[in-house]
């Protein structure tokens, strides 16, 4: 994938040189190695290059990852069909035994990080472009055709269980992940209602009610990790990176988890969710989501909250660090997901 004849074909243009230089571990909270690959030739250019060992990669430990999803969702060429306001970075992946690599442009200098003052006025343009790839999908045959390329809902809603403990000590034994699963479960009923609080952790061991009270709404392609350390401008649009473990299903669990997974200064929830909803009901027309939005986006709070409990928790813990608002946070997604949870218990 990397030497010059190849490299001429995914670009388009003569290649001479190409030398690789380790980076250090940047946003990714995986064990993937980063690299630098400069190319020489007819353009001078600037690539990065992701190596993922799936045996040490907690995510697709958890989430049982067995065909490199980020080379599968690129080979189906689900990635070039992305709306010109949604992108992506992705220039050529291939697999190796027990892993793959994936190749993209280098967008460091667009990234956009939660705590840059300017933030709030990124967020607009972040639901713009997640409307788009929602409504670029929505409801799609060709989704059907992913169903061994992408992440089970199963699979994502209890990719932070518990019971994934000891696969991981054995796998990754130290990662930090394992504590923040452990300490998470352990510490939230300190932090919400008790009984909440084992409702949750039950869920997340065995997600097949979640699963089914989502099955109930329009589907579309999911990102599933879309956080501002996944994002970045790239020219007048955001491009979606790491696309690690994509789901198909209700739009509401992109937008939840990037609300959840934002943690600097941002516009009220409220305001994103609206901001969405306007640039998704555009994009969508005659497609109205007004009869089922509001029950879909009370599960998908209550999903979202459920799967990503013990992150929530280890950033209200972190000591004296950005992240100490957390906790009246987490007393605000704990109200908001009861709802959900309701309708859960109902299905």
């Amino acid at each position: 994938m990397l030497d010059p004849h190849a490299l001429s074909d995914a670009l388009g243009h003569a290649v001479s040189r190409v030398q690789r230089t380790p980076l250090p571990q940047s946003h990714s909270s995986t064990e993937a190695v980063f690299e630098r690959v400069s190319v020489d030739g007819a353009r001078a250019t600037q690539l990065i290059v992701k190596i993922i060992d799936r045996s040490r990669d907690w995510v697709a430990i958890t989430t049982g990852d067995a065909v490199d999803r980020e080379v599968a969702i690129w080979e189906s060429g689900m990635l070039d069909r992305l709306p010109h306001h949604g992108g992506h970075a992705v220039i050529s992946a291939a697999r190796y035994p027990g892993g793959s690599a994936i190749l993209m442009r280098d967008l460091a200098d667009g990234f956009i990080g939660d705590d840059d003052p300017a933030f709030p006025e990124y967020d607009a343009a972040i639901m713009r472009s997640l409307a788009a790839v929602h409504a670029a999908f929505w409801q799609a045959p060709s989704l059907e055709a992913l169903s061994l390329t992408t992440c089970a809902l199963e699979a994502f809603t209890s990719h932070l269980a518990p019971t994934h403990v000891p696969a991981l000590e054995a796998a990754v034994p130290g990662h930090f992940i394992i504590d923040i699963i452990d300490e998470g479960w352990t510490t939230l009923p300190d932090l919400i209602d008790a009984g909440m609080a084992a409702e949750m952790q039950a869920l997340a061991v065995d997600p097949s009610p979640i699963v089914r009270a989502l099955s109930a709404f329009p589907t579309t392609l999911l990102h599933a990790d879309v956080r501002p350390e996944n994002l970045a401008y790239d020219g007048d649009r955001i491009a979606f990176i790491d696309w690690a473990r994509p789901c198909v299903g209700p739009p509401g669990l992109d937008l939840v988890y990037y609300l959840l997974m934002s943690h600097g200064p941002r516009p009220p929830a409220d305001e994103t969710v609206a901001e969405y909803r306007r640039h998704l009901d555009a994009a969508l027309g005659t497609r109205t989501i007004a009869g089922w939005w509001d029950e879909q986006l009370d599960v998908c709070i209550a999903s979202v909250f459920t799967t990503m409990a013990p992150i929530k928790v280890a950033r209200e813990r972190e000591p004296g660090g950005r992240h100490r608002r957390d906790h009246d946070r987490i007393q605000w997604w704990a109200q908001r997901a009861a709802n959900g949870l309701r309708r859960i218990e109902r299905t």
